[in-house]
């Protein structure tokens, strides 16, 4: 069995990663707080060459090291996708708070109903 690595991915923005959203697998980690166009991240894809119990420990190492686990890479492309379907030309920040409503309420938003804060 692989060791667990001792590095990060590489880093993307939210700005990147929506605009090519089938680009990414795995788990998105995001620097906790208010999540802007220029937040930082990175995905993870369970390795299946760890040992379970080693896959668990590098998450623990991520989440300790102050990263939060948000979204699958499937459940952003569905959220974009979605607003795509609804909005004929969305913005970033439109694809933006519709993957932060799905991670907020696990739904995706309906853009004829939702109000502006």
């Amino acid at each position: 069995m692989r060791r667990p690595q001792d590095h990060l991915p590489p880093l993307l923005t939210l700005r990147s990663i929506l605009r090519q959203p089938d680009a990414h697998a795995g788990w998105l980690y995001l620097e906790p707080g208010n999540w802007t166009m220029e937040t930082t991240g990175f995905f993870h894809e369970a390795d299946i060459d760890l040992a379970p119990e080693d896959e668990t420990a590098l998450r623990a190492r991520f989440e300790a090291a102050g990263w939060v686990c948000t979204l699958s890479a499937e459940d952003i492309q569905d959220a974009i996708a979605n607003t795509c379907d609804q909005l004929e030309s969305p913005s970033d920040a439109d694809l933006l708070r519709a993957v932060r409503y799905f991670h907020d309420h696990d739904a995706f938003i309906d853009w004829d109903a939702h109000e502006e804060p």
